[in-house]
């Protein structure tokens, strides 16, 4: 979910095992880590000199190349907050892109 030239996140759906039929809903905010360049960012993983963030991945290569760092592993570009308060973290992020205008 995304603010038009605004914050985003992604919303995931995750089985919690092998007989989980319906799955938790997380939330996961991406931000650039500190090891990053955000100069270097651009034109990769949809980054441009607009992107707010917090960010979500936008197209699914981008997002399925990605998010297997969220779990953890070495260190990355992006660093991950996952939300279980899916429903907290829309608001805010629609909280937010309305104060920013406002």
């Amino acid at each position: 979910m995304g603010i038009e030239n605004g914050v985003s996140a992604n919303l995931l759906l995750l089985r919690e095992g092998k007989d989980d039929l319906y799955g938790k809903w997380l939330g996961c905010l991406v931000n650039l880590s500190y090891v990053a360049d955000p100069r270097a960012m651009l034109g990769r993983w949809g980054i441009t000199e607009r992107t707010v963030f917090p960010m979500g991945f936008g197209s699914d290569p981008e997002f399925y190349e990605q998010i297997k760092y969220a779990l953890g592993g070495p260190i990355h570009v992006f660093k991950y907050e996952i939300r279980s308060d899916v429903q907290k973290l829309f608001t805010d992020l629609l909280e937010t892109a309305f104060t920013k205008t406002a």
